[in-house]
């Protein structure tokens, strides 16, 4: 994959925030199905699609991808430095962006499994 030297860590952490901030909506939405208040089933529908293509996504992602993006977006850590027990931040900020890289190419692949990229 060429790299592009226009997008930031920054960048890709817009999209993949919005990703965890609807898949831990979803969380909770079924959450209310199982506590007996049932949501329209075609919703839930989308909403457990949804969550396995994430989850799946996760599952298929490298060992530190799936730290990084868990402690960033699925379980925000009140820690912001919690790297520092894993990393030095420069070491830190290199796979990060790679994360995020690799996160987002892994999802469309699971998302598109037709599509090339």
């Amino acid at each position: 994959m060429t790299e592009n030297p226009y997008l930031t860590a920054g960048n890709h952490a817009i999209p993949i925030r919005h990703i965890f901030e609807l898949y831990n909506a979803h969380k909770r939405l079924l959450a209310l199905g199982r506590q007996g208040i049932n949501p329209e089933k075609k919703r839930m529908t989308q909403v457990i699609s949804y969550n396995y293509i994430v989850d799946q996504t996760m599952a298929m992602c490298s060992q530190n991808t799936r730290m990084i993006i868990r402690n960033e977006f699925m379980v925000p850590m009140e820690d912001k430095h919690w790297y520092e027990a894993y990393w030095t931040r420069s070491t830190y900020d290199r796979r990060r962006k790679k994360a995020y890289i690799e996160f987002l190419t892994i999802l469309h692949q699971v998302a598109n499994p037709d599509s090339i990229l």
